[in-house]
């Protein structure tokens, strides 16, 4: 995901494209061939993977593609657009019409390394690494194969806490680096986020310490004024949620809900974003009791339940049930779409190499 606006370039479009592929990235991505042998052809590194691993045409075909892709991608400002009949593509660094032959051979192994170690039967991931990286030892095999590994953990932790970020962002525009600084930070606060706790009520847990400062927006419709039942409730001055629980509900209503963190945060009021995040990052029952981000975000879940609005079903399930909430990542729940009317911070991602296609 691409947070910053795109206003905010850094370099032009008219600029030469650069391959960001162009140093292998592992000791053993470049070929290890003894002198004077011919290192394998992308062609032949992906005939040996399938005859290795006995991959049907149909997932090679798909392999080979979103290398192609992959390695043409450069930027958002130069997207490489793939075409399906010849798996070439048309942009990205390499220039117009590339095809597999073309993608760095060091590129290319490291994509094959990761493809057997995700995709292919555990069975056959010995035999196919061999087979496919013929040029290294046993020992070589396998650091290859960790390097490989925990390159793919640290990509995925990266996406995972993008997707948070998302969440927390919806359809609305980052203009300043700055933003988009506090905006991770919040990310990974939120990731940090306990759920796994009791969320029987507590009534009398606390009272309010600001109790002329009210939720300024609607706690039915995102980016709307109160409708007059909301305005008429009256939800007194004693919380029975303690601080974790309303944490917990904050991270479960806005990561699997329609709701995102900064509408969630606009609804409260003059709440700011650095504001919010000091709230979620403290831990225990009591640690923020005494802030505005708390008794208004406890205000916020009360009149919904006044009202009987159903919530994100994990967390009416939770609140049901008043049990503890089962480990779960609940930045894998529905994702909301778009309602904006140009660009926005999500872009489109396009599909790993190797991800199988389906029957």
């Amino acid at each position: 995901m691409a947070l910053l606006d795109e206003h905010i370039t850094f370099r032009s479009v008219e600029e030469s494209p650069l391959n960001p592929y162009k140093k292998p990235e592992t000791p053993f991505s470049a070929s290890r061939a003894a002198p004077g042998a011919i290192p394998k052809s992308n062609a032949e590194l992906i005939d040996s993977l399938a005859s290795a691993a006995d991959i049907d045409p149909v997932n090679i075909a798909a392999f080979c593609s979103g290398v192609t892709v992959w390695d043409a991608v450069t930027g958002d400002w130069n997207p490489a657009a793939l075409s399906t009949d010849t798996l070439s593509d048309s942009g990205g660094h390499l220039g117009p019409n590339d095809i597999l032959k073309d993608v760095p051979n060091h590129y290319l192994r490291d994509h094959l390394m990761d493809y057997i170690n995700t995709k292919v039967a555990e069975e056959k991931r010995e035999h196919a690494r061999r087979t496919v990286f013929s040029d290294l030892s046993g020992a070589e095999v396998l650091a290859y194969a960790a390097l490989i590994a925990k390159r793919r953990a640290g990509q995925e932790e990266v996406e995972r806490k993008e997707h948070i970020a998302e969440d927390i962002l919806g359809d609305r525009h980052v203009h300043t680096l700055n933003e988009v600084d506090h905006i991770r930070e919040q990310a990974d606060v939120m990731d940090r986020i306990n759920v796994t706790i009791d969320m029987t009520p507590q009534p009398g847990f606390a009272s309010r310490a600001y109790p002329d400062h009210r939720v300024t927006g609607s706690v039915m419709k995102q980016g709307s004024k109160p409708i007059p039942d909301e305005l008429e409730l009256d939800v007194g001055t004693q919380i029975d949620r303690n601080c974790d629980q309303i944490r917990a509900m904050i991270k479960i209503f806005t990561l699997q809900g329609s709701w995102t963190v900064d509408r969630f945060r606009l609804a409260l009021g003059h709440i700011h974003r650095a504001q919010l995040t000091a709230f979620l990052d403290k831990r225990s029952p009591t640690q923020g009791v005494h802030t505005q981000p708390f008794e208004l975000s406890w205000e916020f879940f009360k009149k919904r339940e006044l009202l009987g609005i159903p919530n994100a079903p994990a967390l009416q399930q939770a609140l049901e049930n008043k049990a503890p909430l089962q480990e779960r990542d609940v930045n894998r729940g529905q994702k909301r779409a778009s309602t904006g009317d140009g660009k926005t911070v999500k872009q489109m991602r396009v599909s790993q190499p190797g991800d199988k296609i389906s029957a």
